[in-house]
């Protein structure tokens, strides 16, 4: 199986009147030179110690090395470039991160706010075939709801507390393994076995006693294997 990362650069805004509250285009890079709405393939061995679950990685991700070998693929494909698409079993990652232009601003972002990304279809073939919200599943301790599709993670930080970012002004949300692209975890609700899922990514940010709020719509391609 294979394991995948979205990678999000967020921008100081600089003013309200400049605020758009988007992570930066692709082309974009961040201090490590990795692209902004951008898919990386991990390589083997990262992170030393692989999450039993969802949940913040404290381990910074090594993308300039990835990129040597594996060219990321852009979130917003322009034509003649391929969509992200992954297979059952793999395993999905998402990092935002910081880039220079905090520097200049007061200096990088302190604390995080929250960290979301939140899956949401109509259990119909109105898009591109799916039939469910989300390819992930519940974990166990959830009940009843263990193994029904998982259509939120979350990293909210409680009052008087802070989540610090990585050595490289990041924080990385681990999603877990694509489990099903049907109801009852099964691989054949859509065309071929291969579906696609749209999500929202939302992160807010703070520098002092400012917040940044930022967002993004990335989508997965989730293929039966073999792709």
């Amino acid at each position: 199986m294979s394991a995948y990362l979205l990678n999000l650069i967020f921008a100081h805004p600089g003013s309200i009147s400049s605020a758009t509250g988007i992570f930066n285009d692709y082309n974009a890079s961040d201090p490590v030179g990795a692209q902004s709405k951008a898919w990386y393939e991990i390589s083997p061995g990262w992170p030393s110690s692989p999450p039993s679950g969802p949940g913040l990685v404290n381990q910074p991700a090594m993308l300039a090395a990835w990129g040597q070998s594996e060219t990321p693929v852009p979130d917003k494909p322009a034509h003649g470039q391929s969509d992200f698409s992954c297979d059952l079993g793999d395993s999905v990652y998402i990092r935002i991160a910081a880039d220079s232009s905090w520097n200049s601003a007061g200096g990088a972002p302190n604390n995080l706010d929250g960290l979301i990304a939140a899956f949401g279809r109509p259990n119909s073939n109105h898009h591109d075939g799916d039939s469910i919200a989300s390819p992930f599943v519940l974990g166990g301790l959830t009940g009843q709801g263990q193994n029904s599709p998982c259509s939120y993670f979350a990293v909210v930080t409680p009052a008087n507390t802070t989540i610090a970012p990585l050595p490289d002004n990041s924080w990385i949300l681990y999603l877990g393994t694509v489990q099903q692209n049907g109801p009852g975890k099964s691989s054949g609700r859509c065309p071929g076995g291969q579906c696609t899922y749209s999500f929202i990514v939302g992160a807010g940010i703070w520098q002092g006693s400012n917040l940044y709020t930022y967002g993004h719509d990335p989508k997965i391609i989730v293929t039966p294997g073999n792709k």
